[in-house]
């Protein structure tokens, strides 16, 4: 079923779940796979394949589909064009903080940015995007060991981009916006917040998130 080229010793096989139905999720790293007669989803993210255009032209001609992670609903075109293939599940992973505590949103967007996007693959990934000037200070103070300057290095619309926040329907509606673009799967990452850590009120906040507005 699989034509290989390369070494698989730094290949992992995920078996999960979406929609009643197993996926096959193949991570790899320098390695090529021809794949046939199976369905197959490259994820690429960390330091596997990363997640520049070449990879997501692999993506689009030997798998199934493109696991997207860490971008704008801007971005979704650039990536789609990578892809080249309109038939491909592109699924986008999007970051979701669903409260109106402007600053506490900003806050939790800050350390994640700061601590993903200072790893190469995900650097790489964003200066292909075009933002290396803008994320170019956070690195800086990310380098010489300053944490807290590298999250306040990062400009408030990057973060507003990126993790999403405001009211459950706010933030539905920022989560279309992916579907507009183009994401054929979007996929809510949950933030915590304080209002959910009542069951009965996080419950609520979940519901609404799934609401059509």
């Amino acid at each position: 079923m699989v034509d290989r080229s390369g070494d698989l010793r730094h290949a992992r096989v995920d078996l999960r779940l979406r929609g009643g139905e197993l996926v096959l999720l193949l991570v790899v790293r320098a390695v090529l796979l021809r794949l046939r007669d199976v369905g197959v989803e490259l994820v690429l993210h960390g330091d596997q394949l990363g997640l520049a255009g070449v990879e997501l032209r692999l993506a689009g001609r030997e798998a199934d589909g493109a696991i997207l992670n860490w971008l704008a609903p801007y971005d979704v075109a650039q990536c789609l064009d990578a892809v080249d293939n309109p038939a491909a599940d592109v699924v986008a992973r999007i970051f979701v903080c669903p409260t109106e505590d402007t600053e506490y949103a900003r806050s939790i967007g800050r350390m994640l940015i700061s601590t993903y996007l200072t790893v190469p693959a995900y650097a790489a990934f964003h200066d292909w995007l075009g933002r290396d000037k803008v994320l170019a200070p956070m690195h800086e103070a990310w380098a010489r060991g300053d944490r807290a300057a590298a999250g306040a290095a990062i400009p408030e619309d990057v973060v507003d981009d990126l993790v999403l926040h405001g009211s459950p329907e706010q933030c539905q509606a920022q989560v279309q916006a992916y579907a507009d673009a183009g994401v054929r799967t979007p996929v809510i990452a949950l933030l915590p917040t304080p209002q959910m850590a009542d069951p009965a009120t996080g419950l609520d906040i979940i519901r609404r998130l799934g609401r059509s507005s």
